[in-house]
């Protein structure tokens, strides 16, 4: 779990610095299209959810699609103007997000835990909730493509 979560922190790092340095620049448009695939990126991971029953390939799937959402990152945080702190604004917002990530593991875990001892509320539970992650994906993507 905490190699997933670090390897989605480090890639949105990457794709954030690059874009807050100025290294790669999104237009508006390009912007839009992030969003959209950053909601593609979660649709993807509630179909893969309810089709695979393993998942080796997560970690480097995490790191991929945190690539897309630092990029998203990048446009929030342009709207907060980082003047010319940046390195400091980008050390203090991806330590805030993997400190909040640790907190939701730790809170949640446990309880995953509990609950994938129960074979079938495990199953329906991951349904469920892939179900409702892919439709809210699905509403998030449609919405940021139409603009």
């Amino acid at each position: 779990m905490l190699l997933l979560v670090t390897s989605f922190t480090v890639a949105h790092s990457l794709t954030l610095g690059a874009a807050a340095l100025g290294w790669v620049v999104l237009d508006g448009v390009q912007a839009r299209w992030v969003e959209a695939a950053i909601a593609a990126s979660i649709i993807y991971v509630a179909v893969e959810n309810l089709v695979l029953r393993e998942h080796r390939h997560r970690v480097l799937v995490t790191f991929l699609f945190g690539l897309l959402h630092g990029f998203g990152f990048a446009g929030v945080l342009a709207g907060y103007g980082l003047g010319e702190s940046v390195v400091t604004a980008l050390l203090g917002f991806n330590v805030g997000v993997e400190l909040g990530q640790a907190v939701v593991v730790a809170v949640l875990l446990p309880i995953l835990r509990m609950v994938q001892r129960r074979p079938a509320l495990h199953t329906r539970a991951v349904r469920g909730l892939s179900i409702g992650i892919l439709a809210a994906g699905g509403y998030w993507m449609v919405e940021r493509a139409l603009g």
